[in-house]
């Protein structure tokens, strides 16, 4: 791949990362305005709270839970993929930046490895 696939996906990444962080936000304002009227833990479990609705709560909250778990759903899908495109930069980054600047040595980037990732991605344990 040549210097100018290198800075399209440098820029696409960019895009991509802003559009993450704006559906972070707008996550993050669904679900606070859920707390504030939705139904409060009965029971924890260190951190993790948890409880029991009724059939008629579960319709109740419907339209606030499901956008909120498409939006995360929606998230879930673009992170897998700026993963894959993050590490093609970081791979491509070091060398094309060596060969531009005419030095034997640049700054190289590193990438968490897939066992280092899933091991961040790995939900708490709600034991």
């Amino acid at each position: 791949m040549s210097e100018y696939d290198l800075m399209q996906d440098m820029m696409l990444l960019a895009v991509r990362h802003s559009s993450s962080l704006e559906a972070f936000k707008e996550y993050c304002a669904m679900r606070n305005e859920f707390r504030s009227i939705g139904p409060k833990p009965q029971d924890f479990d260190g951190q993790i709270g948890g409880g029991w609705l009724t059939p008629e709560e579960v319709n109740r909250y419907k339209p606030f839970t499901i956008p909120m778990n498409n939006v995360v759903v929606g998230m879930e899908v673009g992170l897998a993929e700026d993963v894959k495109l993050a590490r093609s930069v970081a791979e491509r980054f070091g060398p094309v930046t060596a060969q531009h600047f005419r030095v034997t040595k640049f700054l190289d980037l590193t990438f968490p490895s897939e066992e280092e990732l899933a091991a961040m991605m790995k939900a708490p344990s709600t034991h």
